[in-house]
């Protein structure tokens, strides 16, 4: 398709840049402001060092970029978003780049890019300022991989490997990609690997959240349910359609689970089997897999999170490209022969072109579509609750959503919803008690305050909130 890599980059800069044109000036959504903006051990703490703990186990680079995008250019969504889409565009040069020295072939690099870049399923890594940690680590760990391809020095791969780990612990589900690359002497690396693995397990072990890791309500359910919420990830991949940034998994079903196993086990040896006819195929489906296996195995609050499956997309992009060739290919010299010789050339090239090109026009137009929905926090969660009607978390975080945009007595109804579906929540009677308080109704407010506190002791929102009042809560 092309024979010149620089004409490939300004390709995909452009056609990037134009299908994000929409999203700006961009907004902050749900973590964004618990775990950063409102966060005072973050943001009142920059250029402050790290404590040991979350430096080898948290994400001080993610944090640092957060923090210094703070400095740099305030509270104003815009430069974090601005952030985010140059990340983007960064890992996506050097995905086009490795695929071209994988496949030796630009065109299919070039379809591959510009797949990952325009599907709407990333539309969430670049628009949601949290998820800058999945931006960061795949950038670093794409830059490792290079190295490592290359064969350059293994003291740099070490390094870019470190910088991915410390973006987002989920780098480290590549080790075995990098240790392939550097078998000769790939000590190190192991090394590297198993020092930042303990560091791992030691944190998700040690974590407070009580959704996370180990300290999951259900471990045992959230590993049953992993070969479901693969598929459920390859659904958004391979049929576009049903994105939100809050999926509801449904109770698990024996049946359901052990189909999508005997799949998985089918997909998994049809791929081995064709590993040395196409190479490229069995490439793309192993990354795939082994990029989610973090999200599909360590429990989390989200079983399904269309922001973890960034950098595993571009497996999927890479599946989806080498098809798209040879499909147009076949297909082209179908045409080609029933309409006649004459033909058969402008044929066969018209509609090798046309398969590809009319894939990222319909996604490109599909991401647009996103990107107007993430520029507005009220309208994501409105999405999720029109998805998820009968699901409490999407219809709390609707609730605040409205409170934070001004629409005080509608957040309080659709709080209101929220205890509904979830009459045990605190957070959402306390929530609902300080829509009241705005509201001036201040003895609603305290009926909501104290139900919070009966439910949960140690909400601390509500008890202060009940101190400025000039009320003692006494614990029953």
């Amino acid at each position: 398709m092309l024979s010149c890599k620089p004409a490939a980059i300004v390709i995909i800069l452009l056609a990037v840049c134009l299908v994000y044109l929409n999203s700006f000036p961009g907004a902050f959504h749900y973590d964004d402001f618990g775990l950063f903006l409102e966060n005072p051990e973050l943001r009142d703490q920059v250029g402050q060092p790290l404590s040991l703990v979350k430096l080898v186990a948290g994400r001080p680079l993610s944090i640092l970029s957060l923090e210094l995008n703070l400095y740099l250019g305030g509270e104003d969504p815009f430069w974090f978003h601005l952030v985010n889409l140059v990340l983007h565009l960064a890992v996506t040069s050097l995905l086009f780049f490795l695929v071209a020295r994988l496949s030796g072939s630009n065109g299919i690099a070039l379809l591959t890019a510009l797949l990952f870049a325009l599907h709407p399923l990333q539309a969430q890594t670049v628009n949601y300022i949290w998820a800058r940690s999945l931006l960061l680590m795949s950038l670093f760990l794409l830059l490792a991989i290079s190295a490592a391809a290359a064969g350059e020095k293994k003291w740099l791969t070490l390094i870019l490997f470190q910088l991915a780990i410390w973006s987002r612990m989920d780098a480290l589900a590549a080790l075995p990609v990098l240790f392939f690359l550097q078998r000769r002497g790939g000590k190190p690396i192991l090394i590297l690997g198993a020092f930042n693995l303990a560091a791992a397990a030691c944190s998700l072990v040690s974590a407070d959240n009580p959704d996370m890791a180990w300290n999951h309500g259900t471990p045992a359910r959230y590993l049953f349910d992993a070969p479901l919420n693969l598929f459920r990830y390859l659904k958004l991949m391979f049929n576009p359609g049903g994105h939100s940034i809050f999926h509801a998994v449904p109770e698990p079903e024996i049946m359901k689970t052990s189909i999508s196993i005997f799949l998985i086990a089918i997909i998994v040896i049809a791929v081995i089997k064709i590993r040395r006819v196409q190479p490229l195929l069995f490439a793309g489906t192993a990354w795939l897999i082994l990029m989610l296996l973090p999200s599909l195995v360590i429990p989390n609050a989200d079983p399904v999170n269309e922001s973890r499956a960034y950098l595993a997309f571009a497996g999927a992009a890479l599946f989806t490209a080498v098809l798209l060739k040879y499909s147009g290919k076949a297909a082209g010299e179908k045409l080609a022969h029933l309409a006649g010789r004459p033909l058969q050339g402008k044929i066969s090239v018209l509609t090798a072109f046309a398969l590809p090109i009319a894939c990222v026009v319909l996604l490109s137009l599909m991401t647009i579509n996103r990107n107007s929905i993430w520029n507005d926090d009220i309208k994501i969660w409105e999405e999720a609750v029109s998805i998820n009607p009968e699901t409490h978390l999407p219809a709390y975080n609707l609730g605040i959503a409205l409170v934070r945009g001004g629409e005080i007595r509608r957040g309080c109804e659709v709080l209101a919803r929220a205890i509904e579906l979830n009459p045990l929540d605190d957070l959402s009677y306390s929530s609902s008690g300080y829509c009241y308080e705005l509201l001036g109704e201040t003895n609603t407010a305290i009926v909501y305050y104290s139900r919070a506190l009966e439910i949960n002791p140690e909400n601390t929102a509500a008890l202060e909130s009940l101190e400025n009042l000039g009320i003692a809560w006494i614990r029953q």
